[in-house]
């Protein structure tokens, strides 16, 4: 550092306390010490900047970090490419945790090109999917992620929210990540962006594609390039006050997922694209209160629009399913443009399907069925609303299940 750079420093740390609401201060990450130029280790300087209160600046430049950027509260981070070079079982690169008033505007985040990062051969990845991220914000307050992107290799989802609250993400774009276990993985799933017990969550203009799971050789070591099509685009578990707009999701396992253990309530999901997607678009198992509304779900492997279980009060106004079971990567199973299925011993509840379509304009149709319920005579009545919907293209039956025809 030189002698200049470190008077600024330092006049900084002695003013940025006292410098008041209505001009915050200012730091340019080259003014702290780093050198920019994503080779040098970078973290330490990224660190006395965030310290300093002032809102930070990477004026555009790339940083090299070798352990994880923690946030501070009323942190504001900006115009960088971060390069993580971590510790092999190092799994968070920029982490809030317990904080209030987070900023993240025009931030790359490259995770790096080793699908294992953060797990090694025996060890069980359950627990390490769950306290993992790229942008990993837990118990935080006021949060507001502008044109963040994600991508790279390792363990753990794009971008992940737990317990958090007022958080809004803006244009985000989650993209090429891969992530491998010990052995084939079952039941753990590759997030591009994961919201978990939290409320008032917005994210607008997302865009996620291209997650893509890989197994290691038990022997050995490294990723073997088998693919499995545990990965989710977008995730909800728990969340309150949820809503996503104008989003678009391909080339991933599942394109919207709400399940996992807690309820997600009070969702809207407006102006989604989910389309070459490998098993579900819009997959929803554990749900009360939602609405689902001019949304697309295109060349889905299973299905376009999936309410199966725990589901209460959604609506689904609007919507299209094109062309289902177009990639033919389950042709043993049916192929539904909207369906409400069975599951945990329940059936979806007080649901409104109105105003949609399933579409199969292929020449040799995949579609099984356009509208699917699976009744269930020894459950309550399911209170289901069917009216103005409209199928066309299906290798058995326009509708099934309903009382109503479209």
């Amino acid at each position: 550092m030189t002698v200049a750079r470190g008077l600024a420093l330092a006049l900084l740390l002695t003013v940025s306390a006292a410098a008041g609401a209505e001009e915050r201060c200012r730091v340019d990450l080259l003014d702290v010490g780093a050198v920019g130029d994503g080779k040098a280790d970078d973290g330490a300087a990224i660190a006395r900047a965030l310290a300093t209160g002032c809102a930070v600046t990477g004026a555009n430049r790339a940083y090299r970090i070798t352990r994880a950027i923690v946030l501070p509260e009323n942190a504001t981070l900006g115009d960088a490419t971060i390069l993580a070079a971590l510790a092999d079982d190092a799994r968070l690169a920029i982490v809030a945790e317990n904080v209030a008033h987070i900023a993240l505007t025009n931030i790359r985040l490259d995770r790096g090109a080793d699908p294992a990062h953060g797990l090694a051969p025996g060890v069980d990845p359950h627990p390490v999917q769950l306290s993992s991220g790229g942008v990993y914000l837990s118990h935080v307050e006021n949060a507001t992620l502008t044109d963040v992107e994600v991508f790279g290799d390792g363990v753990g989802s794009g971008i992940k929210l737990i317990e958090s609250a007022h958080v809004r993400l803006i244009r985000p774009h989650v993209h090429h990540m891969r992530w491998a276990s010990p052995v084939q993985p079952e039941n753990e799933v590759l997030f591009g962006i994961w919201a978990v017990a939290s409320r008032d969550v917005t994210i607008d203009s997302p865009r996620v594609h291209d997650l893509t799971p890989v197994a290691i050789l038990a022997q050995g070591g490294r990723a073997d390039g088998r693919r499995n099509n545990m990965s989710d685009g977008i995730g909800s578990s728990g969340a309150q006050d949820l809503t996503i707009v104008n989003a678009e999701v391909y080339n991933v396992g599942e394109g919207l997922d709400f399940s996992g253990k807690f309820t997600t309530r009070n969702f809207t999901l407006d102006g989604l694209r989910l389309h070459d997607i490998d098993s579900f678009c819009f997959k929803t198992m554990h749900a009360d209160g939602g609405v689902i509304r001019r949304s697309i779900a295109e060349r889905c492997g299973l299905g376009g629009f999936l309410l199966a279980g725990r589901v209460r009060n959604v609506a689904l106004t609007d919507n299209e399913a094109r062309d289902i079971g177009a990639n033919g990567a389950w042709p043993e199973n049916k192929h539904t443009g909207f369906s409400l299925e069975y599951a945990f011993e329940t059936v979806p509840t007080r649901i409104s399907i109105a105003g949609c379509r399933s579409i199969d304009a292929q020449p040799t149709p995949t579609t099984t069925a356009g509208f699917l319920n699976e009744l269930r005579n020894d459950l309550p009545p399911q209170e289901i609303d069917f009216h103005d919907n409209a199928a066309q293209g299906f290798t058995r039956a326009a509708t099934i299940g309903f009382d109503a025809r479209p």
